[in-house]
C-alpha cells in the first residue's frame, strides 16, 4: 500500500530487532486516521486492571469494533489492507531488507509495494496462500488507549502466538507533552536468570532495566519481532487528567 513508508524504518538489533519509522503514513491519510479514531465510550474493558489499558478489536468488544470499521471509510480501507496478503508481504520484506532473515518467503520478492493486479501480485498471492497453509499466519489490529493519569503496560515479551508487532501512534502535533512520558521502553531483566521468557511472564517495573525509550510521537510506527527476550513496556504516564489518552493502533502478525 503506497500510503505506508516501510523504507523509513531504522533498526536496532540488540537486545532484539526493533525498528522505528517517522512519517510512516502519507500525511493526509494519517490525518484521517487521527480524526476518525473511535470514541472512548465504545471501547471494551481493561486488558489488565493494573494498567487501565482499554482495547477495541476482534477480541475486545468485537461487535462494536466491526460496526465501527464498517461505518468508518478510512478504517474500513485500513482494515482491508491489514487483512490482505500485501500487508504480510510488505512487513516480511521490510525485515528481509534490514538483514533480519526470517526465511518465511518461499521465493525472494523484492518489491515492498505491490501492483494491485498482474502477474507479480498473483505470484505473491500464490506464495502467501501456501505460506498461510504451511505456517498459519494472520494479521489483525486493535485500537488501544491508555489514560494519561497513570496508564501503563507492564513489562512483557508478548504471547508466543505473536510473530511481529507494529504500534502506530495516533495523535496530532501538539496534543502530547513529552514530559508526561508514554514512550515505549526496551528492557532487560535485572536478574539475568529470567532473560529467557518466550512464554511471556510479566515483570514488575522495578525488576527491569531500561535500555532505550522510544518517544510517543505523531505518525511514528514501531516494528519489532517477538523473541524470547523482546521485553518492553509503557511506564506509568505522568499526567493528572484522566480524560487525556495515549492512543495507538496495534497490529499483530500471529500464528494460528
Amino acid at each position: 500500500m503506497q500510503k505506508f513508508n516501510y523504507s523509513n524504518f531504522v533498526f536496532d538489533y540488540e537486545p532484539y530487532p526493533i525498528g522505528v519509522a517517522r512519517e510512516f503514513i502519507e500525511p493526509d491519510y494519517y490525518r484521517r486516521l487521527v480524526e476518525n479514531f473511535p470514541p472512548i465510550e465504545i471501547f471494551g474493558g481493561f486488558f489488565d486492571p493494573d494498567s487501565n489499558k482499554r482495547g477495541l478489536s476482534e477480541l475486545y468488544a468485537p461487535n462494536r469494533y466491526h460496526q465501527f470499521v464498517r461505518e468508518t471509510p478510512v478504517y474500513r480501507d485500513f482494515y482491508k489492507y491489514i487483512k490482505s496478503p500485501e500487508f504480510i508481504h510488505d512487513v516480511l520484506n521490510c525485515f528481509e531488507q534490514n538483514y533480519i532473515q526470517l526465511r518465511l518467503f518461499e521465493s525472494k520478492i523484492t518489491s515492498s509495494t505491490l501492483p494491485l493486479r498482474g502477474r507479480a501480485f498473483e505470484k505473491v498471492e500464490k506464495v502467501l496462500r501456501r505460506l498461510r497453509r504451511k505456517k498459519g499466519l494472520r494479521a489483525r489490529f486493535e485500537f488501544s488507549v491508555l489514560p494519561a493519569n497513570g496508564g501503563n503496560i507492564r513489562p512483557h515479551t508478548d504471547a508466543p502466538s505473536k510473530i511481529i508487532t507494529l504500534v502506530l501512534s495516533i495523535l496530532k502535533e501538539g496534543d502530547w507533552n513529552p514530559a508526561w512520558g508514554g514512550g515505549t521502553d526496551v528492557l532487560k531483566p535485572k536478574d539475568r536468570r529470567r532473560t529467557y521468557n518466550f512464554h511471556n511472564s510479566y515483570f514488575d517495573f522495578e525488576e527491569c532495566e531500561t535500555l532505550r525509550t522510544i518517544e510517543y510521537l505523531p505518525n511514528q510506527c514501531i516494528l519489532f519481532l517477538k523473541t524470547f527476550n523482546s521485553l518492553h513496556c509503557v511506564a506509568p504516564i505522568r499526567h493528572s487528567d484522566a480524560n487525556v489518552f495515549r492512543r495507538s493502533l496495534t497490529i499483530n502478525i500471529e500464528s494460528i
